[in-house]
């Protein structure tokens, strides 16, 4: 998958060089960069697709940024499911601080990414933005929840995994 998302990447940014107003190979650009984590790639992809597409068609790109959606929602909850692992496999220690606090601090980085290229990601349409909007409030809410336990394993307590718990309630409702 990562030789393919490189090759993608290369013959869509000689597509778009090629022919600059050209928004379907942005649309596939953008798709490409995501599917290597390039969140700011991906973004900057999808706001020159938006740019070069008439307003008056733009609704034509629903089809693609619902599969950028997609593709963030299944991120986005790969994230939360590597945060519930590891949050488990601290609290019955299988795991030792170190590892925990260093998984946990890359899965809210991580998180935070997708939270920042969700809010400047364009929509083509008001539609489409309603729906990214929600998403953008699931990762921050799964960013805050991996703040909290991180917190926790610092000073190994379990004070805040209620508040934790229920922004990761939150998180999955809002993406699901």
């Amino acid at each position: 998958k990562g030789g393919r998302s490189v090759e993608a990447v290369a013959e869509y940014t000689i597509a778009t060089n090629a022919e600059p107003k050209l928004p379907i190979a942005f649309k596939k650009l953008a798709l490409a960069e995501l599917q290597r984590s390039d969140f700011k790639a991906c973004t900057a992809a999808m706001k020159s697709a938006v740019n070069y597409t008439p307003v008056e068609t733009r609704v034509s790109m629903e089809e693609d940024y619902a599969e950028i959606l997609r593709m963030i929602e299944s991120l986005l909850t790969d994230i939360y499911n590597k945060v519930l692992t590891t949050k488990s496999a601290f609290s019955i220690g299988n795991t030792t601080r170190e590892t925990a606090f260093k998984e946990m601090t890359s899965l809210r980085k991580k998180s935070d990414d997708l939270t920042l290229a969700l809010d400047d990601l364009p929509s083509p349409t008001t539609a489409m933005g309603k729906i990214k909007a929600l998403y953008s409030q699931g990762a921050a809410l799964l960013t805050q929840s991996a703040d909290k336990l991180l917190e926790g394993i610092e000073v190994a307590s379990t004070s805040g995994e209620e508040e934790a718990l229920l922004m990761r309630r939150e998180a999955m409702k809002q993406i699901s």
